[in-house]
């Protein structure tokens, strides 16, 4: 009876795994095909630099050096004191 148990509890796993590889071959192909149909994109990069090296200069500036004192103060509070 055990051994019967046991063979049924394999056919609906098995089944369960063909359709998950179905499934995720679908999802992979559907995928690519998606890539592959997309219009291409305007490039974003020359403009962003434009703006951050012209109208927004100062700002940019500021804030990278708002940035360094923050990495040198995290890098002096994780240091070990020496006993």
């Amino acid at each position: 009876m055990a051994i019967a148990q046991g063979h049924a509890r394999a056919a609906p796993s098995a089944r369960r795994g063909v359709l998950l590889l179905l499934f995720l071959g679908a999802a992979v192909w559907g995928g690519f095909t998606a890539l592959a149909e997309r219009p291409p994109q305007p490039e974003n990069t020359p403009a962003i630099g434009e703006l951050l090296m012209t109208t927004y200069a100062l700002p940019f500036e500021a804030v990278s050096i708002l940035l360094l004192v923050g990495m040198v103060g995290a890098i002096f509070l994780a240091r070990k004191e020496p006993r």
